[in-house]
């Protein structure tokens, strides 16, 4: 008798593994500092904040948005500390750009769905 389980991954699961597709294909920028020189270059397509990203961090990156013009889709991943992005992306960050439309474009359709 086989025996398959199958379960529903929720959205921001399926965007965390998006996201290490990203990182191996060398499309996405973790740490704020080079989420900064992402969107000061035009690079960055998205940004997205852990869910425990402090306030201070979003502003920061809001307003260098604003300063510089740029408009890129912003979102939260809600479940999702930097301690577990860290895990699952190598490095502890609460804040990271992705620089590729492609993968933005496959974020912005699991945030809709």
């Amino acid at each position: 008798m086989n025996c398959i389980r199958k379960w529903k991954m929720n959205s921001q699961n399926r965007i965390v593994n998006l996201l290490m597709i990203a990182r191996k294909a060398g499309k996405l920028m973790l740490g704020f500092d080079m989420v900064s020189e992402a969107l000061k270059t035009g690079k960055a397509a998205a940004v997205i904040f852990s869910g425990d990203a402090s306030e201070r961090t979003k502003k920061e990156v809001l307003f260098l948005m604003k300063r510089t013009e740029i408009s890129v889709p912003c979102y939260t991943l809600t479940e999702y500390t930097k301690e577990a992005l860290g895990h699952s992306l190598g490095k502890m960050t609460a804040v990271l750009a992705v620089c590729d439309e492609g993968f933005s474009g496959q974020i912005a359709k699991l945030v809709s769905d």
